[in-house]
């Protein structure tokens, strides 16, 4: 009888505290109205090598500013605004 109170209590427990925790709001990724879409490309070795050149400087600008913007973020962010980095990835055949 005692056992049976044991497995009935800690069911009622962990039950209803899955409840409150499934009722916590989620965090939401707020991506403005206007924001730009994907848009994958394929494109030749001399081209991706044009976009390199391109896109260094603004690279080199990121790397810089990084630990600014972490601070302000880890500080907070306020309503609506969505912290965002982005990183290359690469396959096996070196391609990104």
């Amino acid at each position: 009888m005692r056992t049976n109170s044991v497995l009935l209590s800690l069911t009622l427990t962990l039950g209803s505290s899955s409840i409150a925790l499934a009722q916590q709001p989620t965090r939401e990724v707020y991506v403005a109205p206007n924001a730009p879409k994907d848009k994958p490309v394929s494109v030749e070795e001399t081209e991706a090598q044009q976009l390199e050149t391109a896109i260094k400087p603004y690279i080199e600008k990121a790397r810089a500013t990084y630990p600014q913007a972490k601070a302000r973020f880890l500080s907070g962010l306020p309503p609506k605004h969505t912290f965002f980095i982005t990183t290359r990835l690469s396959d096996s055949s070196k391609r990104f």
